[in-house]
């Protein structure tokens, strides 16, 4: 595959979150806290996952770093830029969100679908690089499918390719194994992972799965209760004392 995008900026952080705060409204007042005081930075080229237990906030923080949610107090820095001061199809051109729940209600085609991902750059996507994307995600065979027909597995291919349409230098993947089988959930994983090392991506991916996030990422950053419990190595992250103060579950580690 050709490398699709590299920052060439001279920074070493791709992202840079600081204080970061959210409530979703609640009644009577002031809603919880769902984002908690989260500062955290990825470097470019950085692979990291997050993790925790449901409701710990790691798609509401996902949002928050892609814009998408404005918080209620800190900031969001993309290369150097206030992310809230950027236009939204020059922060669109360098960070793009892969989301948890894809839904393709209009039939069409896989190509069509995978088009539209490049809707921030003026050039669009050409016919050569649409084609290395396709074949390169295995989807070149379905290009002319209509993507309300696909598999689970093939939908979250077709939304992952999308989303590299962008030629993005950032990319956040809101849990992209969710509700595939196994042999699945490992083939998308690693797929991601060689697009990682291929196009230099700064990636920040959300596992349910710690066996997932355990073998495919070098960082992993573990919320509880809206703030980061832990950020480290897998070695670090995945204690057993980890596991029950934040997951309530006792485990043997075999990293």
């Amino acid at each position: 595959m050709t490398r699709m995008t590299l920052m060439k900026d001279k920074q070493t952080l791709a992202l840079r979150a600081q204080d970061l705060e959210f409530s979703f409204p609640g009644g009577g007042g002031a809603g919880k806290k769902v984002v908690d005081g989260i500062s955290l930075t990825l470097a470019v080229h950085e692979m990291a996952a997050l993790i925790g237990p449901n409701g710990s906030g790691k798609s509401t923080l996902v949002r928050l770093l892609s814009g998408y949610l404005k918080p209620d107090s800190g900031a969001v820095w993309l290369f150097g830029q206030k992310l809230s001061q950027m236009p939204r199809k020059a922060a669109a051109r360098l960070l793009t969100v892969m989301p948890q729940n894809i839904q393709f209600e209009a039939p069409f085609t896989v190509e069509e679908i995978v088009k539209m991902g490049s809707f921030a750059r003026p050039e669009g996507l050409d016919r050569n690089t649409t084609k290395i994307l396709l074949q390169r995600l295995d989807l070149w065979e379905l290009r002319k499918k209509a993507v309300t027909e696909l598999s689970g597995g093939e939908t979250r291919r077709v939304a992952l390719a999308q989303a590299l349409a962008q030629k993005p230098s950032v990319l956040l993947l809101d849990e992209p194994a969710a509700n595939l089988d196994i042999r699945y959930q490992y083939e998308l994983m690693e797929l991601i992972e060689e697009l990682h090392q291929e196009t230099g991506l700064t990636a920040l991916v959300v596992l349910h799965d710690l066996n997932l996030a355990a073998a495919y990422a070098s960082r992993i950053i573990m919320l509880d209760e809206g703030q980061v419990a832990a950020d480290g190595t897998p070695q670090d992250v995945l204690t057993p004392q980890n596991l029950a103060d934040h997951f309530g579950v006792e485990a043997a580690i075999t990293l």
